[in-house]
């Protein structure tokens, strides 16, 4: 008899902390805010976001990139232990993702690539704050929350690379292409 008293003040005890908890929650959230206790879940968000995308025939591979940088972001924060309801979270969380990726090595779960010691490059991790802000910016449209806290939040520079291409001097002599050009002309073709 006793066993079963324990575990029911046990039980009642785990109820009402909870219980307690969600109406913290509740307390904190703005009362004109469309949000409730339960949708402050980032996975539910995510879900409610993924339909959005949906239903604005964003291609799949789209859908899937945005996810994946969002499940990636949002499982950052849970491991950092700088996880929050959504509308507490801000610059600082994305900065520090940010800084994260930036130390990252570029093919983390792939075997074959284990050897490749080298780091994300700046257009991913540009990429990933562009995600990040998209969904921010759908959140602030939907209206979870009234401000949108990341919209002025700068992307992190990308450096510009001059792509070398071949010059046709460096892949025929000059002999060549004035042979190429006389064949040209003697065919009768013209441009």
């Amino acid at each position: 008899m006793r066993q079963e008293f324990e575990a029911l003040y046990c039980s009642l005890g785990f109820a009402l902390s909870l219980f307690l908890f969600g109406v913290e929650m509740i307390r904190r959230i703005d009362k004109n805010s469309k949000l409730s206790f339960f949708s402050l879940f980032w996975k539910d968000m995510l879900y409610e976001y993924r339909l959005s995308l949906e239903a604005y025939n964003r291609s799949p591979k789209t859908i899937s990139w945005y996810l994946e940088i969002l499940n990636r972001f949002f499982g950052f924060l849970e491991s950092s232990n700088l996880l929050k309801p959504i509308p507490e979270l801000g610059s600082s969380e994305l900065t520090a993702y940010i800084h994260y990726l930036q130390n990252s090595k570029r093919w983390p779960n792939r075997e074959h690539n284990s050897n490749d010691l080298s780091r994300l490059s700046e257009s991913t991790v540009q990429g990933h704050v562009r995600a990040v802000k998209a969904f921010w910016c759908w959140l602030a449209r939907e209206e979870y929350f009234e401000k949108n806290v990341l919209s002025k939040y700068p992307l992190p520079e990308v450096s510009e690379y001059i792509i070398q291409t071949p010059r046709y001097e460096y892949l025929y002599s000059t002999e060549t292409v004035i042979i190429i050009i006389r064949i040209h002309s003697i065919s009768g073709e013209s441009s």
